[in-house]
């Protein structure tokens, strides 16, 4: 986006990492990377049986398949959240400037007043639906 003040020339707004295009673009990439893998292990597992499980054949499995089908799914879950966390937070936190800046604006009452990024997210749906 570019924009121009009183004649000056154009330039690139600032945006902070979590908000400028490759942070987005990579992490919609790795989502699409873990569908991908994910997918890949469930058709492994219906062609030659499960191996997170354990062995078909003894239906044992060892501690290392144990701890990876136990611990591994929940770090990575609560990795990948922390990182669509930041992008979250900026996105509440610079909401109200962005309002502001369109043509006719908005209020401040409507904008900068508002404090849903430090809502509980389920509350902030509700408040902004009543204040429409």
């Amino acid at each position: 986006m570019q924009y121009s003040l009183a004649g000056a020339p154009l330039r690139q707004l600032w945006r902070p990492w979590p908000l400028r295009t490759t942070y987005l673009l990579l992490g919609a990439i790795l989502c699409i990377v873990i569908a991908g893998l994910l997918q890949l292990i469930i058709m492994g597992c219906g062609r030659d049986g499960c191996r997170v499980f354990g062995d078909p054949s003894t239906q044992r499995s060892s501690k290392r398949d144990q701890t990876m089908y136990r611990v591994l799914p929940a770090f990575l879950s609560v990795c990948f959240t922390f990182l669509w966390a930041v992008v979250r937070h900026d996105v509440m936190r610079l909401e109200p400037y962005f309002q502001m800046s369109v043509p006719g604006g908005a209020t401040a009452k409507n904008s900068l007043l508002l404090e849903y990024n430090y809502m509980f997210p389920h509350l902030a749906l509700w408040q902004a639906l009543k204040r429409r």
